[in-house]
């Protein structure tokens, strides 16, 4: 099967650790056309997808392309899925909709080639309060590194981002949560499907930690898509080519 991906992300946000997704579809010898051209939804911190306003203009025409050629758009990251599923009930549309992981998940196996075993490795994943995207699927990926899955408590958390610019301490609290959560449960690194979630966890992390008056260790504590996982243990430990050299909590195991 042919996809069509939609690649579109939040403006002003680093959305370089899930637009690696193409380049590993590349790898896996997955058949797919970026639809869109690269370019980003000028949204705020308290704007999402799910926004009635961007359905046409954001997801109409790639949603009537899927229905017509009977194609499979797969979306990135959970904020983009959850977007276009609405989008697609909205409209009226009824082309399929996956989000990557699951696609990953049928071509990624504990029979792939691994260069790089995460078997000494602890991670945990974060789905976020939306339970409309598919966990299993992360966590067979994970499990496909040969890494130990950590179950967090707080898997399905509100993740703060919606409150930034409402109540940041607030924002942070949440957040730290799920971060501390994370830490205490022995993870060595956490991974998210979301391009929110990747913010405030990643870019914002030192500011979660004096809000928590708490450091995560001494080198803080990494937050991964799942391409990069994926990538890394297939092999590509080049961060500039794995895109962990745009995270600001450095992947020290790398």
């Amino acid at each position: 099967m042919e996809y069509l991906v939609f690649d579109k992300f939040i403006k002003d946000l680093n959305s370089a650790p899930f637009s690696l997704s193409c380049k590993l579809f590349d790898k896996l010898g997955i058949k797919y056309e970026n639809y869109s051209d690269g370019s980003e939804f000028g949204f705020g911190y308290e704007k999402r997808y799910m926004s009635p306003d961007s359905f046409d203009g954001g997801f109409k025409n790639i949603l009537t392309r899927g229905k017509d050629e009977n194609k499979s758009i797969i979306c990135l990251e959970n904020n983009a899925y959850l977007g276009m599923k609405k989008a697609s009930s909205e409209l009226g549309i009824d082309a399929n909709v996956e989000i990557a992981l699951d696609v990953l998940a049928q071509h990624f196996s504990d029979k792939s080639k691994l260069v790089h075993s995460f078997e000494d490795f602890n991670i945990g994943y974060f789905q976020g309060d939306s339970k409309e995207a598919n966990f299993e699927s992360a966590k067979t990926l994970i499990e496909n590194t040969k890494a130990t899955y950590i179950k967090l408590k707080t898997e399905h958390f509100n993740d703060g981002y919606g409150l930034l610019d409402v109540d940041e301490k607030m924002a942070y609290e949440f957040a730290g949560e799920i971060l501390y959560d994370a830490y205490d449960s022995g993870c060595d690194f956490l991974v998210v499907n979301d391009l929110r979630t990747f913010y405030i966890f990643d870019t914002l992390q030192k500011k979660i930690a004096k809000t928590k008056k708490r450091p995560l260790g001494e080198n803080g504590m990494p937050v991964l898509s799942m391409a990069e996982l994926i990538m890394i243990a297939q092999g590509d430990a080049d961060k500039s080519q794995n895109h962990t050299d745009t995270h600001k909590t450095n992947v020290y195991f790398i």
